[in-house]
């Protein structure tokens, strides 16, 4: 089974950044393939894996395996 992984906001900065690192860590993640992802409208992140980058567009990968689209491009309104 499978399931998507979502992480407090407070969990990606300082500390609790690192705490989040080796609890991952414990579990048996790779924290060099695993990174968090963008931030949902919510403000949580999805654990991802980063399936291809190309320029400011990502692949990313769920931990129940969907895939989706990002961009880090600025976007004119």
């Amino acid at each position: 089974m499978t399931a998507r992984i979502l992480i407090h906001p407070r969990c990606t900065a300082g500390p609790a950044s690192a705490a989040l690192a080796a609890h991952l860590q414990a579990n048996g993640f790779d924290i060099q393939t695993v990174i968090c992802g963008p931030e949902t409208r919510h403000g949580f992140c999805d654990l991802v894996r980063v399936i291809k980058e190309e320029g400011t567009e990502f692949t990313f990968e769920r931990m129940d395996g969907s895939r989706f689209e990002h961009s880090t491009a600025l976007r004119r309104a």
